[in-house]
């Protein structure tokens, strides 16, 4: 029988807008990688048994007022008070490390614990708390398209001028070559940048 929850988006929202008097709050949209996967391969049982072992995780990473609460299924909301995205994100990388280091006992082998966090602060990214929802939904899909097993802060999309410059052709493959060699695209497109500007230095 799974871990049954009861998640309010509202409920949710209004706790949130309560500590918005003393600024900054980030806001932790976290999600189990492949859940499903491992539930139709394990059981729900073993699926469970990872949940707890989050739910645990987490409360001992929530410190100092912070507080989450299981949305549905595998995915998390994670409200940091006086903490801006950039503390947000080692909090998250925390969580994360100490997730897949610890994994979960599945008959004789020993699963990680792999989970993706979207990062959103107030008042750095949205102007209303009720925002933070949606930013931080955002900036963990974006996670996921990364590669998964990773934390992304929000970013606005007038920000992300890749798709001015590149074609979805190469886009696509700058996609798969990302996810491939477990980076960033963001991180690829730095390192083709100093090499093309070391390759001109004395024209620079």
């Amino acid at each position: 029988m799974p871990i049954p929850f009861s998640f309010s988006a509202d409920k949710f929202t209004r706790r949130l807008e309560s500590l918005t008097d003393e600024p900054p709050l980030s806001l932790v949209l976290a999600d189990v990688d492949h859940f499903k996967e491992l539930n139709d391969s394990h059981g729900y049982e073993t699926g469970d048994r990872l949940l707890k072992v989050t739910t645990e995780t987490l409360e001992k990473a929530s410190s100092d007022g912070a507080f989450f609460e299981r949305m549905a299924g595998d995915a998390y909301f994670w409200a940091l008070p006086a903490l801006g995205p950039e503390e947000a994100l080692m909090k998250a990388e925390e969580v994360r490390r100490k997730l897949q280091e610890t994994g979960l006992r599945v008959g004789k082998r020993k699963v990680p614990i792999n989970m993706s966090f979207g990062i959103a602060s107030y008042p750095h990214h949205v102007e209303e708390p009720r925002d933070l929802l949606k930013a931080a939904d955002e900036a963990l899909e974006r996670a996921k398209r990364e590669g998964r097993a990773r934390a992304a802060i929000w970013v606005e999309d007038k920000m992300v001028l890749k798709s001015n410059y590149y074609t979805r052709a190469q886009l696509g493959k700058l996609s798969s070559l990302a996810s491939k060699r477990g980076e960033t695209e963001a991180a690829l497109l730095r390192q083709a940048l100093n090499d093309f500007l070391a390759k001109h230095r004395s024209l620079s």
